[in-house]
């Protein structure tokens, strides 16, 4: 007679995150932005500390992409608050076209979007990066139908750990993100900037 076995484990392939557990229907909507629909910052920081742990413990990369929309305040200015959340959502909406289904965006902030990503380089981080600035600066026809009558563009800050370069927790990789987006503002805005983390892992 076969011993039964016990739970199934969960299976991730190199470029999945780990799924947090089951969410409730009540759960589902405390963890959503109500405007864009995305994950909001509280989904994002439990979610962030579980890709975390999976790519530390597998020696697996695992990279953030920090996005925040260039000078919004002047959409609000000129154009007015709901108009301002038309661009949120059309900003939204186009970087998710670009990302692949295993990742997951966020909406982390008024004006701040971030992105994990697995399975990809800092090199291929930039390159998305990228995309996501052109994919915006080319949104100008879809603004222009929302009134919209400045010049949106997102500048983006990458980092990125893995086995050759280890990262000391998530709030630090979360931390060389930030570092390389303002970077990126501050040496003109409509770019993406990487942050190389140190090969050395602080002392504990």
């Amino acid at each position: 007679m076969t011993k039964p076995s016990g739970p199934a484990r969960p299976s991730f392939g190199s470029g999945h995150l780990p799924e947090p557990r089951r969410q409730t229907p009540l759960s589902r909507l405390t963890l959503r932005d109500p405007l864009t629909r995305l994950y909001n910052r509280r989904y994002f920081e439990g979610r962030l500390r579980s890709a975390f742990a999976f790519a530390e413990r597998h020696g697996t990369l695992l990279g953030l992409l920090l996005v925040d929309i260039d000078h919004f305040e002047q959409v609000n200015d000129t154009c007015g608050h709901a108009v301002g959340d038309v661009v949120l959502k059309l900003v939204a909406g186009s970087i998710q076209k670009i990302i692949r289904p295993e990742d997951v965006l966020v909406r982390y902030g008024d004006t701040e979007f971030v992105v994990i990503v697995c399975a990809t380089s800092l090199r291929n981080l930039e390159i998305l990066g990228s995309r996501m600035c052109r994919r915006v600066a080319a949104l100008a026809p879809d603004l222009a139908e929302n009134a919209v009558t400045v010049t949106v563009t997102v500048s983006v800050g990458a980092a990125c750990m893995g086995p050759d370069v280890p990262c000391a927790s998530a709030e630090a990789l979360l931390g060389a993100a930030d570092q390389a987006l303002h970077q990126a503002k501050t040496t003109g805005r409509n770019r993406v900037s990487t942050t190389r983390l140190s090969e050395q892992r602080p002392p504990r």
